[in-house]
């Protein structure tokens, strides 16, 4: 079968966000205006710029970020120096930078090993190294280990990480499919030498675009001409691979769903956004039903708006761009999506949306203006955009005037 080469390596998924945006008010049954837990609004104590003793850092380039506690780690330029930083809310609801590390600057999507325990893959002195931290304080990384690898890593990401082990792929002689290596860190100070793991999870892994969290991992092709699409999604739960889809489709047939553009995975669900304006491919994860391919998936009709296209997925709720607002499908029957009354806009937000990471509670966002949106789950209306200020910047006065 004919491969396509040189697919982009994408994490989360990035999507459009076009035209002036109308900020919704919304009404409950008494009247009340509802609004988003981040709009200032919403809380007896408006940060205003004059009121706080330093100046808005300026963040740019955030590429990654991963949520660790009540923090959101970054990989970002700050003030235009390439850095890891570590952003987090104080009680008084201003946003600082609380961790500023250069030496660290390299990517910040973590994979979570264990409890407190993360890992990463970095390039460094022409190898691909392993580096394992302790996230003990999530507002005070500490590197535990670095382990150079031997071997060709592709990515270089760490595959997805389960039951205090990592599992990353490597390259493959020519006409050779890449093997999926696991590593155990149960002693993250001093990780063990990798072993072959039995997965074809990262069979054709250098043609392809692919998507993690944590212990949940699936990939696409980039077909052309005749090729099928193909679609994978794998499961490392309790550290042992598991096969939840080998899919493939013809996207030219009757139904015309066109190539993956883009994907999202949580530990419930994987969405595929393709160039069919109207179907998503949907896969339930953790269903025991057997359906094509032995795998619970199916084809999801998400009509709101004239335009739409994938943003993230959170649990088993994914979230849409629809004309310029965010929506909510609940997913927990794949057969039967259900569109949520919230409706979020983001004032300003220009071009192209990137989801950097998600939490429990929280969707972070930036946009081509290098704005940073932290959208509660669940909020409905507007959100603004946060300024991230030093760690020793202070209110000036307080609320009321005093």
């Amino acid at each position: 079968m004919t491969r396509f080469y040189h697919a982009v390596h994408s994490f989360l998924p990035i999507t459009r966000f076009t035209g002036s945006l109308l900020a919704l008010v919304l009404t409950g049954c008494s009247g009340e205006v509802l609004v988003s837990d981040s709009d200032p609004s919403s809380t007896s104590c408006t940060p205003e710029p004059d009121q706080v003793s330093a100046e808005p850092l300026v963040l740019t380039n955030m590429e990654s970020a991963t949520f660790i506690g009540d923090t959101l780690h970054l990989q970002a330029r700050v003030d235009n120096a390439p850095t890891y930083a570590v952003v987090g809310r104080g009680d008084d609801g201003l946003w600082r930078l609380i961790f500023n590390e250069p030496t660290l600057a390299e990517t910040a999507h973590l994979a979570r090993v264990a409890n407190g325990i993360y890992a990463r893959l970095i390039p460094k002195d022409d190898l691909i190294v392993l580096e394992v931290f302790n996230m003990e304080n999530p507002e005070a990384p500490k590197l535990a280990s670095s382990f150079p690898m031997g071997v060709n890593v592709e990515g270089p990401l760490v595959l997805a990480a389960s039951n205090n082990k990592a599992f990353f792929c490597v390259g493959a002689a020519p006409g050779w499919d890449a093997l999926t290596l696991e590593m155990d860190l149960t002693d993250p100070t001093e990780p063990l030498d990798p072993t072959i793991a039995e997965t074809g999870a990262c069979f054709y892994y250098s043609e392809k675009s692919h998507i993690l969290n944590n212990e949940v991992y699936a990939s696409w092709n980039h077909p052309t001409g005749v090729e099928a699409q193909e679609v994978d999604v794998y499961t490392f739960e309790g550290g042992v691979p598991k096969v939840v889809m080998n899919h493939g489709y013809n996207q030219s047939g009757v139904h015309a769903y066109g190539n993956v553009l883009r994907a999202a995975i949580s530990t419930d669900r994987a969405v595929f956004d393709t160039q069919n304006k109207n179907l998503f491919l949907v896969v339930n994860l953790h269903s025991d039903s057997q359906w094509s391919n032995g795998v619970p998936f199916t084809w999801n009709t998400f009509d709101v708006g004239s335009k739409r296209s994938l943003l993230t997925v959170a649990d088993t709720l994914a979230y849409v761009i629809a004309d310029d607002t965010i929506r909510t499908y609940d997913l927990t029957e794949l057969e039967n999506p259900v569109l949520l009354p919230e409706i979020i806009t983001l004032p300003g937000a220009q071009g192209d949306l990137k989801t950097l990471a998600v939490s429990s509670t929280t969707i972070a966002v930036t946009d081509e203006a290098n704005a940073l949106y932290l959208i509660p789950r669940g909020a409905s209306g507007v959100i603004n955009p946060v300024s991230v200020y030093p760690k020793d910047a202070a209110y000036t006065s307080s609320c009321d005037g005093d």
